[in-house]
């Protein structure tokens, strides 16, 4: 996770599935703790080969800046995955 500009960030998720079945423009729904909705977030990147997907977003709300809080190592349901836990 890092942040790029001003409030938005880069973030890349271990997820061999939506890195293998997902292209760059589509979105994937995050799942915040404390949310009832998720955030579509789309993805910017993706590496095949290490089953990686990078998203980019701008913290807006409480959402976008519980999801900017997230450290490697943490999980995120995701809906594109499947419904699988991803990890960051």
């Amino acid at each position: 996770m890092s942040e790029i500009a001003l409030d938005t960030f880069e973030m890349t998720l271990e997820n061999a599935f939506a890195a293998k079945t997902a292209v760059p423009g589509q979105f994937l729904h995050l799942l915040v703790d404390g949310h009832t909705l998720r955030r579509p977030i789309s993805i910017a990147d993706i590496d095949r080969n290490n089953g990686m997907v990078t998203i980019l977003f701008k913290q807006i709300g409480d959402g976008t800046k519980r999801l900017a809080s997230f450290q490697p190592g943490m999980k995120v349901k995701c809906h594109r995955s499947g419904g699988e836990w991803i990890r960051i």
